[in-house]
């Protein structure tokens, strides 16, 4: 029998195992009996012999044989069974190692039993000569297991070293030692950074340089004139902008008004304090009182508009020398604290009657105020034949044009005015152009009765009839707060000196938020009003008198 653990052969009455020392449970194997299938035959075994572990080579005996023979093969059997179950142990633990050993302890030694001789058949036969022979293989038996314990006794006591060399060969076999625990690389120091090259000191800032002067012209404000109030205090009771009107209110939407707002504007962004004065009539004195009382005031700027305040006007500035006056469509009498603003009225004329022209009129008519001796009127009437032709001539037409200077020296209205112009529309004037102040009422009756489109002037009179199809207008507050601002900043020093105002100065334009055209466009608008700021449109501001017959595509007819 053979260990089941690691396989060594056990023989009988052991009970630890000589390789592994584990406890061996025995086990029973009757031998077979001879198979005797008649008397006088020679004894046969049918059994296999008993195979204690898997790959033991079966032995069968052919020939019957003694009891000797039967042992010395038996022997024989064993040594084989021992060597081959070696070689198997061998194998099995490279394949799969098994867990750790334990010590191996010796066992201690066992007495060999006799081999007993397997009893004569029942044939009832016993003779002498079987006896012996039966004794002689006894002894053989006993010869022979006490050279087979002398040669298996030094493997026992050598069979535990090497066992457990054995095992532990085979588990170092099956159970690769790890590799050894790498040393951890070193980490490449990093390599020097190599001194970064001093910045180039940085250029000095150039010194800004100082903002230019604002042009004339234009107001930087956050701010516009509707959001300013009419009306202050002033806490010392000293009023710095002082503005003198036309005779009537501030707020005519007209001339005093927009003249106004420039002042105020200048006044609010400037921190300065204001005040405007209403004279009581239209007259020398009133204008006079009116200018004496804002300079007792604390003025510093009095504003005056329109040109019948001249006489008043002079004889205040001549008082008041340290006082600056600025007179609004009038003239400075070569004094020293007196500056002219004026207007080109002509290019606002030309614009009104090249626009009338493009949308498809042919038939105009002008009617000035002042009887024809009023130079703004006159420039007013001269620019805008000028841009009819331009535009007539560009179309390849001919206009035809009623131009008159009757019923209008007072600059009033006048019914025979309005049956003049209502004659006009009736014989198929489309378009007047009127300018002087109250005239515009008759002209806008005559127009509403026969369906005539009216052309305003100096501001935007749209809002004073549907029947006004746009108006020649000044910019009087951009011009007003300029001259304050160009005055007060040493930029203009009056000493007889007359500042105008046109389209490069942003001084005349049309309104393009109200005017009534349908054909003609904003583009073309803007594009020709840059034409005459740059210069490539001259218009002429030397009126003649008389002579109308001066153009190549109007038919001017005198009235």
């Amino acid at each position: 029998m053979r260990c089941e653990r690691c396989g060594a052969p056990i023989k009988e009455g052991q009970i630890f195992c000589p390789t592994c020392g584990i406890e061996i449970q025995q086990k029973t194997h009757e031998a077979a009996e001879p198979v005797l299938t008649q008397p006088g035959m020679k004894r046969e075994y049918a059994a296999e012999p008993v195979l204690t572990q898997p790959g033991m080579k079966r032995r069968y005996s052919k020939e019957p044989t003694a009891c000797a023979e039967e042992t010395v093969a038996a022997t024989e059997i064993y040594a084989e069974e021992t060597v081959a179950a070696t070689e198997m142990r061998a194998e099995e633990t490279v394949a799969a190692p098994p867990a750790k050993p334990e010590p191996v302890k010796m066992p201690e030694p066992v007495r060999q039993q006799p081999v007993k001789a397997p009893e004569p058949a029942a044939s009832g036969q016993k003779s002498k000569k079987g006896l012996l022979i039966g004794l002689i293989a006894a002894g053989v038996a006993v010869i022979a297991a006490v050279v087979v314990l002398l040669i298996l006794q030094p493997w026992n006591r050598n069979g535990g070293d090497s066992g457990a060399m054995q095992a532990q060969t085979a588990v170092s076999t099956a159970i690769p030692t790890p590799d050894p625990t790498p040393e951890p690389e070193l980490t490449p120091e990093p390599e020097s950074t190599p001194e970064p090259e001093p910045e180039p000191e940085p250029e000095p800032e150039p010194e800004p340089e100082p903002e230019p002067e604002p042009e004339l012209g234009y107001i930087d404000v956050t701010v516009t004139a509707a959001d300013i109030p009419d009306e202050m205090i002033s806490e010392d009771g000293r009023y710095q902008i002082a503005f003198i009107t036309d005779g009537g209110p501030v707020q005519d939407n007209s001339f005093n008004q927009k003249s106004w707002e420039g002042c105020k504007l200048y006044a609010y962004v400037n921190g300065l304090s204001y005040k405007y004065y209403q004279p009581a009539q239209m007259t020398d004195d009133e204008y006079y009182q009116a200018m004496k009382t804002a300079a007792e005031n604390g003025a510093e700027f009095i504003v005056c508009r329109g040109f019948m305040q001249g006489t008043a006007l002079e004889r205040a500035a001549r008082e008041c020398s340290d006082i600056r006056f600025i007179f609004v469509d009038g003239w400075s009498f070569g004094l020293d604290n007196v500056s002219a603003v004026s207007f080109c009225e002509e290019q606002a004329g030309f614009l009104a009657g090249y626009a009338a022209v493009m949308e498809g009129y042919t038939k105009l008519g002008f009617c000035g105020g002042g009887g024809g001796t009023n130079p703004a009127c006159c420039r007013y009437g001269y620019g805008f034949l000028q841009g009819a032709n331009a535009a007539a001539a560009e179309k390849g037409i001919v206009i035809d044009v009623k131009y008159s200077w009757q019923f209008g020296a007072s600059f009033s209205y006048s019914p025979e005015l309005e049956t003049m112009v209502s004659g006009w529309y009736a014989s198929g004037t489309e378009v007047v152009f009127v300018c002087g102040g109250s005239m515009f009422v008759a002209v806008v009756n005559a127009a509403s009765h026969n369906n005539g489109w009216v052309i305003g002037v100096d501001t935007d009179q749209s809002l004073e009839s549907d029947r006004v199809l746009t108006s020649a207008m000044k910019n009087w507050s951009e011009a007003v707060y300029t001259a304050i601002f160009a005055y007060n900043k040493g930029m203009w020093t009056g000493n007889g000196q007359e500042m105008r105002f046109g389209a490069s100065e942003n001084g005349v334009c049309l309104p393009i938020e109200s005017w009534r055209f349908r054909n003609w466009t904003f583009d073309a608008y803007y594009a020709l009003l840059s034409e005459i700021a740059n210069g490539q449109i001259i218009v002429s501001d030397q009126y003649p008198t008389d002579d109308m017959d001066i153009f190549s595509n109007l038919n001017v007819e005198l009235i």
